[in-house]
């Protein structure tokens, strides 16, 4: 039996197979275990089985299958004295990595309110204001963030998980952000109101070796494919390897399969994938788009 657990925040394959945002439950092979204050919500919002926690104890049994990563060492134990438990991980994460066209519709409706976000958005004196400002038009369209935005200078933009702090903006900034929209969310990065000729040159190469990745993607590529092709574009415009990878999957979570790293076998289909070429040095520089790889076709969201 698969037993998924939802803590304060439901986990992500709790979220992707109980298809309900509910908190302190448990799911098991499509019934909903609950406490008393959660019944009349799932009841209301639960298409399925629904029995109270207290009787979960009961009815485990058997070989137990659960995802190490999700879950707390207390359900782990607690698991352990009811059956034979089974790693599945690795399982659930292949399953979540291939996209129904439902899903992908979700993933390109997040993409368009963020493009929709992103055009409203407004430079403030500094980082932290136009970093709240950020937040403060995602929640104008009464939705979350898909993670913890980050705006930050040209200058500061050379750390790659900066946090936004009371900086000048002068001569422009990053902008890396996301929303979650169904459960499924989007996670672009743009350079805006960049000043200096050489910023906006090297931003102008980053791009073109964004659309040159793109081009080099088909249905059905190993990633690993795609890592070797970011290198090759990246040393034929003479941009510098970056310090983190060319791009990741993107769903329920903003990081999750495929992995495009140098020795990943994930086949690129029916897939969403992030692509983020940059520039770190003295100042930093960063672009991305995300991107859906169906069975015949390629769709960059922009």
């Amino acid at each position: 039996m698969k037993v998924l657990f939802s803590y304060e925040e439901p986990t992500p394959s709790f979220l992707y197979k109980a298809k309900i945002h509910i908190d302190h439950s448990v799911w098991v092979d499509g019934t909903l275990y609950v406490n008393r204050l959660n019944w009349n919500y799932a009841k209301t919002y639960y298409k399925g089985r629904i029995k109270p926690i207290e009787e979960l104890k009961n009815d485990l049994s058997g070989t137990i299958e659960t995802p190490f990563r999700e879950i707390t060492a207390s359900s782990l134990e607690f698991l352990k004295k009811h059956g034979t438990i089974k790693d599945i991980s690795e399982e659930l994460l292949l399953e979540r990595m291939r996209k129904t066209s439902k899903e992908m519709k979700l993933i390109e409706e997040a993409n368009k309110i963020s493009f929709d976000i992103l055009k409203r958005l407004r430079v403030q004196k500094d980082e932290i204001s136009t970093y709240y400002h950020l937040k403060q038009l995602i929640l104008s369209q009464k939705l979350e963030p898909s993670f913890d935005p980050i705006v930050a200078s040209v200058e500061n933009a050379r750390f790659p998980h900066y946090k936004a702090q009371r900086s000048e903006i002068k001569n422009g900034y990053l902008v890396d952000f996301g929303i979650n929209y169904g459960t499924y969310v989007s996670d672009i990065t743009e350079m805006k109101s960049l000043k200096k000729p050489s910023h906006k040159n090297l931003y102008n190469k980053l791009k073109k070796a964004f659309y040159k990745i793109l081009d080099s993607i088909y249905p059905g590529m190993l990633a690993k494919e795609l890592h070797f092709n970011y290198l090759k574009i990246f040393k034929s415009l003479g941009l510098p390897e970056m310090p983190h990878l060319i791009g990741h999957g993107i769903g329920i979570e903003v990081h999750e399969y495929p992995s495009i790293t140098p020795k990943s076998e994930h086949v690129l289909e029916n897939v969403a994938i992030a692509i983020e070429p940059a520039y770190y040095g003295t100042f930093g520089l960063r672009f991305e788009r995300n991107i859906l790889i169906k069975k015949r076709t390629v769709k960059c969201l922009e």
